[in-house]
């Protein structure tokens, strides 16, 4: 199995790039996980929901509450609810800026979290979100 080991970008005063290999997957920016390159919004929404998963999971043992209520106000057609809190949004390509045409989601953070705890997390749900596609790819769980 091919794992993949994102790199921290520049992506402007605000926040960092999420690199794998040559290509701009993600970003991070202060309590905001974010990737793109998703087919539809079904499948942006499913990485959304996958990607609350991985950081409950990651919390579960930890002082951090994760996934954070996501910041600010958001339509129901761009908020990802779980457990009855807005915690993600989904993004419309042309709001997505990265090296992977389509359709991407952002999910919150607790705010105050260091870069490297943020990298760490979205190396985790980046790997899940590998995962995943390459399994439906497959047809077969763990392809």
């Amino acid at each position: 199995m091919l794992l993949t080991h994102l790199q921290l970008g520049r992506r402007g005063p605000d926040g960092s790039a999420l690199v794998d290999g040559p290509l701009v997957v993600g970003w991070t920016r202060s309590g905001i996980i974010g990737f793109g390159g998703f087919d539809d919004y079904a499948d942006a929404h499913a990485a959304a929901t996958a990607a609350a998963a991985v950081l409950r999971q990651w919390s579960a043992n930890r002082a951090a509450d994760a996934p954070a209520e996501f910041p600010g106000q958001l339509s129901s057609d761009e908020a990802v609810f779980v457990d009855g809190r807005a915690v993600a949004r989904v993004l419309k390509p042309k709001a997505v800026k990265t090296d992977v045409p389509g359709y991407g989601f952002e999910v919150a953070v607790p705010h105050a979290m260091w870069l490297a705890v943020m990298l760490e997390l979205a190396q985790r749900i980046h790997a899940t979100l590998v995962g995943s596609r390459r399994a439906l790819e497959t047809g077969g769980v763990g392809a």
